[in-house]
């Protein structure tokens, strides 16, 4: 299957900031493919790898350069 696009929403979990447990903010990842199918995934924003350096909202925008479909980060 080929991608139409991929998008990056800010997900509020807690109607504070301090009722987060982790502190950090979630996302929904919407992938839409060419046949109009839809895969929604809810992700953590939380940086990961050795150094905790990378998150998804980083990911993405690395994404955004190098693939040919539609990258939107709200």
């Amino acid at each position: 299957m080929s991608i139409e696009s991929i998008e990056l929403q800010k997900h509020i979990p807690a109607l504070k900031a301090n009722e987060s447990k982790t502190g950090y903010s979630t996302y929904i990842l919407s992938i839409l493919f060419k046949d109009s199918h839809k895969e929604n995934l809810i992700v953590s924003g939380r940086p990961i790898g050795k150094f905790h350096d990378l998150s998804i909202t980083d990911t993405l925008k690395t994404l955004k350069r190098i693939i040919s479909a539609e990258v939107i980060i709200k």
